[in-house]
């Protein structure tokens, strides 16, 4: 009886986790509020000019935004939100020609959600 209840209470958890597991996985419904975030953001990289400090602020307000709301709605994506953030911080700490680096990375992580993000 004892070994009984041990696996059902073994299959129990288990079933838990995978369906945490699947959650993650499962599609998404159209959010607005993110589309729209996505795309300010995207409008306001397309003006970052290494030289021009300001700019990258102004990036960096509308990427800590977007990474926020996806952190509370459990995105999947939310590592790569956070990875844009990262990147942002790092060119506006860096010379011009890192600079230009960090938003390269960030620019494909952008494709990265865009990719993801778009078909929902």
């Amino acid at each position: 009886m004892k070994h009984i209840i041990a696996v059902f209470s073994l299959s129990l958890l288990t079933g838990c986790a995978t369906i945490d597991n699947v959650k993650n996985l499962w599609p998404r419904p159209h959010d607005p509020s993110l589309v729209a975030g996505y795309v300010n953001l995207q409008q306001t990289l397309n003006l970052v000019d290494c030289s021009n400090k300001e700019t990258i602020n102004a990036a960096l307000e509308k990427a800590d935004w977007l990474n926020k709301y996806t952190f509370f709605r459990e995105d999947p994506h939310r590592n790569t939100t956070n990875s844009i953030v990262v990147n942002l911080n790092k060119a506006a700490a860096s010379e011009e020609v890192a600079c230009k680096r960090w938003i390269n990375l960030t620019n494909i992580n952008m494709k990265t959600l865009q990719k993801s993000w778009g078909s929902r």
